[in-house]
Parts: structure tokens; sequence; C-alpha cells
């Protein structure tokens, strides 16, 4: 089994092909690849490995612009950090989808899951997946309870600008309110629907909504305007800002 890597987080990296030699001592690792830009120069010049595991987000970008950039007919397998692109990831030739930090057993099935899908109809096996993944769509927070004085008051998520983390505390911003709530940035991602919430950074979660204006910046960097408006600047990374304009074509 030929194996290509495309993932530039050197410790992932470095497990994975770990992983990859206790489950299949056989497997040749071709090469470990970091970016975009070295994925689409390896498969214009090299024949197709027999397998690829792929991270999402790269040194360069984001990963499915790699398939608009050149031919990719190997099975692949996402390894990511990221849940919310796994239909997309399906879309293209993707026969599982792993979120990390990898475990040995999910590996294993992905790795017997390609072994069977080498023998059968791969396109037929992917319209079954899609299928499975959409029966099993995540269900997402709907509403938060928060405390006014001394009553309970339940704030739906449609009525959430910003999610902002100010001196250890979260707060959820409405238009005309804000409240502490007993929950961490990294919790909220997960309870809430990312086609809806961005993070633009460590101190926010944006709902799309409240992204008033977007301004480019300094060394790739995007600035946000947001409603209500916020007493700092909000800046997105440089790392992060095709991811963000890619969720706002969504």
């Amino acid at each position: 089994m030929k194996v290509l890597i495309i993932e530039d987080e050197a410790p992932a990296a470095k497990r994975l092909v770990s992983l990859i030699k206790e489950l299949e001592p056989l497997a040749e690792i071709l090469e470990v690849l970091d970016s975009v830009e070295s994925a689409v120069k390896w498969f214009k010049l090299h024949q197709e490995p027999d397998l690829v595991f792929m991270d999402i987000h790269l040194a360069d970008g984001n990963s499915f612009l790699i398939f608009e950039q050149t031919e990719v007919k190997c099975p692949v397998i996402f390894a990511t950090a990221y849940d919310e692109y796994a239909i997309r990831a399906f879309k293209v030739n993707s026969i599982d989808y792993l979120l990390k930090p990898i475990e040995k057993l999910e590996l294993k099935n992905a790795m017997d899951k390609f072994r069977n899908y080498a023998k059968a109809d791969l396109n037929l096996d992917v319209k079954s997946l899609l299928a499975s993944l959409k029966n099993d769509k995540k269900e997402y927070k709907q509403r938060f309870l928060v405390r006014v004085a001394d009553r309970l008051l339940p704030v739906h998520v449609e009525e959430i600008c910003y999610f902002v983390a100010e001196d250890k505390l979260v707060f959820i911003q409405t238009e005309t309110n804000k409240y502490p709530i007993d929950f961490t940035l990294d919790q909220l991602e997960e309870l809430i629907d990312p086609a809806l919430f961005f993070r633009l950074n460590r101190k926010f979660l944006g709902q799309l909504k409240s992204i008033q204006k977007i301004f480019n910046h300094l060394n790739g960097k995007l600035k946000i305007m947001l409603k209500p408006e916020y007493s700092e600047e909000i800046y997105v990374s440089r790392e992060r800002a095709s991811d963000f304009k890619e969720w706002l074509e969504r």
C-alpha cells in the first residue's frame, strides 16, 4: 500500500505515520506534504498513491483547493480537528472522515473501509455514506438559559449576535443586552451550528448576521466590524482568513 500524507502539523503527521506503520507494516509512506501548493505539484509530477491522508487546514489554505487545481482520483481519508466539512469531504474522493486526535481503532476502521472499497464501486459507496451522514445530522443547541437578577431567561440562538470572552468570562451579546454564561468558547464551538457562527479569534464567536463590514488589513489579516459595535478592534488572522471567506460564501 503506497500512502501519501498531507498534513501541516509535524506532531500530527508523525503520529499518523506511526499508527499507519503499526496497522499496516508493509505500507510505504511516499511523502509527507504540508501545503496546498506542494500537494498540487506532487500530484502533477507523480503517479497517484493507493491512499491519501489529508488534513483540511494546511499551511497555505484549505485542502479542497487541491481538488480544484489538479485531478485526484485515488481514495482520500480526511483527518482534521473540524467536523463541519464532512459533507463537502464526501463530495470529493473521501472514504472516511476522522476527527483529531486520531484514535488507533478509528484509523483501523478507516483502513478496513479502504480495503473494502478497493474491491467495490467507490462512487456508489460515497453516495451511501452521504445519505447516512445526512440522516445522522448533528443537532445543535437552540437556546441558552441566562440569569437576569433573580430570574432565568431563555435566549434563542437567533437572538445572539456574538459570543465574547472577557476577563475569564464568556458573554452572550444580543442586539440590546449582554449576558454571562457558563461555557467556554471552545465548548460553544461544539454546541452551536457552524453554518451560523464562526470562531473569529480567541475572543469572539461571531454570528453571520452580526458581521457588518470586512476590511483587508496588514499581513493578510482581516478587520471585522460587528453589530452591535464592540469597543475594541476585531481581527481574523491570516491563517484563518481563507476559511472565514469560504464560510461567508456557503
